[in-house]
């Protein structure tokens, strides 16, 4: 995606969902980096917007980081909207 705000918007109504990860991943000589958004697309609101860096061994590592920031990003999100749904 990369554009921002407007092409996460276009992509959760395409989608039929409300947030959006997008990003990249490079390697180097053994190394990444991985840069990650996450956007709650129908307020156009960035939740998180973080980089991992790893080498190619640690690739799992490098999943499980990404993995666990967007979970810690999201979970008071949900547990707020469960709140006002009962």
């Amino acid at each position: 995606m990369g554009g921002g705000t407007a092409d996460a918007r276009q992509a959760a109504h395409r989608l039929g969902v409300r947030y959006v990860m997008d990003g990249s991943v490079r390697s180097n000589a053994g190394r990444m980096r991985s840069l990650v958004r996450l956007t709650e697309a129908a307020a156009g609101l960035l939740l998180l917007a973080e980089r991992f860096d790893g080498t190619v061994d640690d690739v799992f590592d490098l999943q499980d980081r990404v993995t666990g920031s967007v979970a810690a990003a999201l979970a008071p999100r949900i547990s707020a909207a469960q709140i006002a749904h009962a």
